[in-house]
């Protein structure tokens, strides 16, 4: 099951720097996902991570290290485990090349355009393709349900 991954912002008096130099918690919580609340049983792990910045412009600072903590607990896993489903798989199927789609959200395309993650994305090929961040709603082709244009 697919894991969850939330980011609350907090003001530096809810996260104060001297309790937490970074600005950044992140707490790992067996059972969030997706059907974790029908079926108790699951036990993928999600994440929550309060990050400092709300009240500053800080938040763009650590919106980077949000993106970082969602590609080592999230992203990187799922790319593991998509790779390993697609080996046991007999058909021919595409499992050359992988795209993955971001809307271009500052911390997203910081960490992007980082020669260490474009040299893993490269190993991995992983194309990175970019849509525009006020449109994500109609221009994600991996959100299912209806989807109202943003207005």
């Amino acid at each position: 099951m697919a894991p969850l991954f939330f980011v609350i912002n907090l003001s530096s008096a809810e996260l104060p720097p001297d309790r937490c130099k970074d600005g950044l918690v992140v707490f790992k919580i067996p059972g969030l996902c997706i059907g974790g609340d029908i079926n108790v049983s699951l036990q993928t792990s999600g994440f929550v991570v309060f990050k400092r910045g709300k009240d500053s412009q800080e938040s763009k600072v650590n919106d980077a290290d949000v993106v970082r903590e969602f590609h080592k607990h999230v992203f990187w896993p799922f790319v593991a485990q998509c790779k390993h489903l697609a080996e046991l798989d007999p058909r021919r199927c595409v499992k050359d090349h992988v795209c993955s789609w971001m809307d271009g959200d500052y911390g997203q395309m910081k960490v992007a355009v980082d020669p260490a993650m474009q040299e893993r994305y490269a190993a991995e090929n992983i194309h990175i393709c970019k849509h525009a961040a006020a449109a994500s709603l109609v221009e994600q082709p991996n959100v299912s349900g209806v989807v109202v244009a943003p207005v």
